[in-house]
């Protein structure tokens, strides 16, 4: 009895998967809708090879599904409010395009007059083109790090320590990062309200690169001799 119940249930899962159903997208974020569509040759070649050429000519002009077609994906923006898609053939994304703000790791970079100085930057941002960033890149969000990143070294290493701290201290440097920032990201969608820097000190790196060495004995410091 249970196995039949299970049954039906899975058929009827099954059966709902071809009806449309319904996406709400909010007035802060917009929808991609990936379109599916394969195309295939309803007439075999073998009979075209059959008939005589001018007949097999109109045969292909005038009736359709002869030609082989191959199938293709679209990408179509969805705005706010609800939207009825077929699973079978249509995936769907949700993202905000609303002001985000996104945290930059900390970079340690040298100036122009070789210093080292760590610096860690904010890029405030809103997705002005929602089909641009997702079909340009595969993760718009990394994107952004990484041009952010590369910005954040060419101004830091553009300028010397003491420019750098004058051009904080009357936000000269705000205005190049974020310009810098909203030209390097237009092309993907992407538009900078702000791009700052959080946090500004000198340093003293020091970088250790490698794995720990296989079959290294630990050193008791206390006792001066080895365990």
């Amino acid at each position: 009895m249970q196995t039949i119940s299970e049954t039906i249930s899975a058929m009827v899962r099954w059966l709902v998967t071809f009806s449309p159903w319904p996406v709400r997208v909010r007035i802060t974020h917009r929808a991609i809708a990936f379109q599916h569509r394969f195309r295939f040759q309803l007439v075999p070649p073998v009979v075209l090879r059959c008939l005589p050429t001018p007949l097999a000519k109109r045969f292909v002009h005038y009736v359709p599904f002869t030609k082989k077609k191959q199938s293709w994906c679209r990408a179509i923006t969805l705005g706010p409010g609800i939207h009825w898609y077929w699973p079978k053939t249509t995936e769907v994304d949700i993202l905000p395009i609303e002001r985000q703000t996104l945290d930059l790791p900390v970079q340690t970079v040298w100036t122009a007059d070789q210093q080292s100085v760590a610096v860690r930057g904010e890029v405030v941002f809103v997705v002005k083109d929602i089909r641009l960033a997702v079909c340009k890149t595969f993760d718009f969000q990394q994107t952004i790090q990484d041009v952010a990143q590369f910005v954040v070294v060419s101004v830091v290493t553009g300028k010397s320590c003491e420019e750098l701290a004058q051009s904080m201290r009357c936000s000269q440097l705000t205005e190049e990062f974020t310009a810098l920032l909203d030209a390097e990201l237009k092309s993907y969608g992407v538009g900078v309200i702000r791009a700052f820097f959080a946090d500004f000190s000198k340093c003293a790196s020091i970088r250790v690169y490698g794995e720990q060495l296989q079959g290294t004995v630990p050193i008791d410091l206390n006792a001066g001799q080895y365990r």
